[in-house]
Parts: structure tokens; C-alpha cells; sequence
């Protein structure tokens, strides 16, 4: 991958890779649309 794309691709699959125990503790278990937690 180009350094550009592996930046692009570490920089949006951190807070991803965040929000999953919060999800968890929601009881979500797959990935779903964005909105529909609020």
C-alpha cells in the first residue's frame, strides 16, 4: 500500500477498533448503520 493509504486506513480503523467494547456493553453484536445507536 502507498504511505498515504496506510495512514488513511490506521487513522479510521483506530477509532473503530475504540468503540467496540462500548458497543459490546450496549449488546450489539454486529456492525450495523452508524446512526442507529443514537
Amino acid at each position: 500500500m502507498t504511505p498515504y493509504r496506510t495512514r488513511k486506513v490506521r487513522i479510521l480503523n483506530g477509532p473503530h477498533t475504540a468503540m467496540v467494547p462500548v458497543a459490546y456493553l450496549y449488546g450489539l453484536e454486529t456492525v450495523g448503520y452508524p446512526g442507529t445507536i443514537l
